[in-house]
């Protein structure tokens, strides 16, 4: 659709500046692929890089302020909605007296690291909206969900989650209102208290 799209309309297309070291990237996984000793076992692999094209599509579909507040929308509101799906998986642990309490959420997705990971990705974009968007009541909306968000990276046990967050959280007030870097350590202590046991727990062992 994106082909046609742009042979049709006969506008350029537009290629974004990490194409160049991503297709060495993807040369350089082939060219090692061919060199192994089990070349077809490590091509078939190469599937993965399908996703690369997306970034070409995004980048020269989002041609204006109006379209790329609806991608954030769009992504942020497809993350609240598996940020949900994950609190749901917990409180089924919970409540599995067969199951382990300790189980790692993973949402729709095949593995909590992913599941995370992207996780973090809303919540940091959630954050800089919330924190520059100029109507009040959207930056509240987009701190609501943001606040959802977070709710669910702790649930994943991720402690690499944790650290991303708070980083993000420390350098963005450090650029919009370096002041409330001091409100961070409080909102930890806040959130650590009414955290369930297994993220206590796993906030805990950070220090073994």
């Amino acid at each position: 659709a994106f082909v046609l799209g742009v042979t049709r309309s006969g506008r350029s297309v537009l290629w974004p500046s990490c194409y160049l070291p991503a297709a060495a990237f993807a040369a350089l996984t082939i060219a090692s692929c061919l060199a192994s000793s089990e070349p077809l076992r490590g091509l078939a692999r190469l599937k993965e890089f399908a996703i690369y094209p997306l970034v070409l599509v995004v980048a020269n579909g989002v041609g204006s302020r109006a379209r790329l507040h609806a991608l954030v929308n769009a992504f942020l509101a497809s993350s609240a909605a598996i940020a949900i799906w994950g609190m749901v998986q917990y409180a089924q642990y919970v409540r599995d007296p067969l199951g382990d309490e300790a189980r790692r959420i993973r949402g729709p997705l095949s593995h909590w690291m992913t599941y995370a990971g992207i996780l973090v990705l809303a919540a940091c974009l959630g954050m800089a909206f919330s924190a520059y968007h100029p109507c009040r009541r959207t930056r509240l909306a987009y701190l609501a969900v943001t606040v959802l968000i977070m709710a669910a990276i702790a649930l994943t046990l991720t402690r690499g989650a944790y650290l991303a967050v708070v980083a993000s959280a420390c350098l963005l007030h450090l650029i919009r209102r370096p002041a409330l870097l001091m409100a961070i350590p409080v909102v930890l202590a806040l959130a650590y208290a009414a955290a369930p046991g297994t993220v206590q727990q796993r906030l805990a062992s950070v220090r073994a």
